[in-house]
């Protein structure tokens, strides 16, 4: 019973971690929009062939399931890793192009860390 309630823990807090680690790529791709671009207002369609080729579908089919009025907490682990892993590689390519230096300190940098450690942690219990 003991273990139980230690997993059960533990997976509430591996959660309430990767919500909070979620804000800041929601944030980063949400101004990353161009928005006089896009003819639905930064909001993902599925119907229209337009958003097939912008070059922001990755980043705005993301924030389709994964912004602020998406209900995170019905989401399973798994998902919400999945999600964590695609803003932490969309992160890592934006810190890799900017040339960003070791040891950096910016938002974007610690942001990447912290991710990074989540995520290697939960890959270790497999």
């Amino acid at each position: 019973m003991i273990d139980q309630q230690y997993t059960s823990s533990d997976e509430a807090m591996l959660r309430a971690v990767i919500l909070d680690l979620l804000h800041y790529p929601r944030k980063v791709f949400q101004s990353d929009q161009d928005l006089d671009q896009c003819l639905h207002g930064g909001f993902y369609n599925d119907d229209g062939q337009d958003c097939e080729l912008c070059e922001q579908l990755s980043k705005c089919r993301w924030l389709l399931g994964n912004d602020d009025f998406v209900d995170l907490n019905r989401r399973t682990t798994e998902q919400l890793l999945d999600a964590l892993l695609f803003a932490r590689d969309q992160i890592s390519a934006t810190i890799l192009m900017d040339n960003h230096r070791n040891n950096c300190k910016c938002q974007a940098c610690s942001w990447l860390i912290i991710a990074d450690v989540c995520l290697r942690n939960k890959q270790a219990e497999h």
